[in-house]
């Protein structure tokens, strides 16, 4: 099962790929569907610009080479080492965001099903991946282009003939690719062939399309596909502007990544129905848990980089107690890493 998921991923990096359906390029903003539990968005065109964002990239290359260092000197594989140390992958990061023409993406997904009685049965909820690119896309220059970044990130690793090979067998056996029609745009339709993973997913049909030449879009199924692009056309209603769930998905100023996930008490709910949460402390807060919300910021001209984590509850006295105790678990841990860093610098 772990290869068949890396293989779609590998398959989907490979790709964002497909010609696209309509005519005039529009302006698109991100849309979140109704009924939608999490939220996850990033804003490459700022990444792509940020002088802070290349700092960290090549402040991680540094890193790398210090701690292959280290080590060596504690005669760890060297072999493996070396690789490491010659790997150029967050360079070849670093270029491929700077090449890349996308402005934002959003990946919803919707609340999950817990209908099903079958318990070793797998409903894969409504997802979809949405892009919006600032020049127009073609079938064959996405296939190319996700070729080529596929090869740059994963050549350093897979540098061996014989891997590669065995790779791209094990694509052909356990993935098939078709072309198929689906809101009216042309898509690519990713079939798993493996039987034991088709008979404990359902729900699981992805595909990959363009709508408008500009609008990327990957879901979890052609019908998910189809209702992505109604919803695009102003032919559903997504969730309201001044809702939550849409102001998150628009990032503004300095924010670069924001993962929310929505209505988790209610999840968490139908979730341990048949198997209640043991302890009690923990059921308390779950129990009253509405969102979490992780996401990150940057700003250039002060060189800082912020990540924040929040949470909110129904109830308010439960809110304060977490609070008091992450900032006394935050104290700890800083200690922890002064003290760390002291000993080996």
């Amino acid at each position: 099962m772990k290869k068949i998921s890396l293989s779609f991923i590998a398959v989907i990096s490979a790709a964002l790929f497909i010609a696209g359906c309509g005519k005039a390029p529009k302006n698109y903003t991100p849309l979140v569907p109704q009924d939608t539990f999490a939220t996850i968005s990033w804003n490459e065109e700022r990444m792509a610009k940020s002088s802070m964002v290349e700092f960290l990239i090549k402040e991680q290359n540094r890193y790398n080479e210090a701690l292959v260092k280290v080590l060596k000197e504690k005669n760890k594989d060297n072999e493996c080492l070396d690789k490491m140390l010659k790997s150029d992958l967050k360079d070849a990061y670093l270029q491929a965001l700077k090449q890349s023409d996308c402005k934002w993406c959003l990946l919803t997904v919707a609340k999950p099903d817990f209908k099903d009685e079958k318990a070793q049965i797998v409903a894969i909820p409504n997802t979809a991946l949405v892009a919006y690119y600032k020049k127009d896309q073609s079938l064959d220059a996405l296939i190319e282009r996700g070729k080529e970044n596929f090869d740059m990130h994963m050549k350093p690793f897979l540098n061996s003939t014989n891997v590669m090979q065995n790779l791209d067998t094990f694509y052909k056996e356990n993935i098939k690719l078709t072309d198929e029609t689906v809101a009216g745009c042309k898509v690519k339709v990713i079939t798993i062939l493996n039987k034991e993973f088709e008979k404990n997913i359902t729900d699981f049909e992805p595909c990959v399309g363009v709508l408008n030449k500009r609008l990327v879009i990957l879901a979890s199924s052609k019908k998910v596909f189809a209702d992505t692009v109604a919803l695009y056309k102003g032919k559903i209603t997504p969730m309201a502007a001044d809702s939550q769930e849409a102001k998150n998905a628009i990032l503004a100023g300095d924010i670069i990544y924001s993962a929310n996930f929505y209505n988790l008490a209610e999840i968490v709910k139908e979730a341990t129905k048949k198997s209640p949460i043991d302890d009690e402390n923990i059921e308390k807060y779950l129990s009253a848990l509405q969102t979490v919300g992780i996401g990150s910021s940057i700003n250039d001209e002060e060189s800082t980089i912020s990540v924040n984590l929040g949470m909110k509850f129904a109830n308010e006295a439960l809110a304060q107690e977490l609070k008091v105790l992450a900032d006394g678990g935050m104290g700890f841990l800083n200690l922890m890493v002064a003290a760390k860093i002291m000993q080996s610098p």
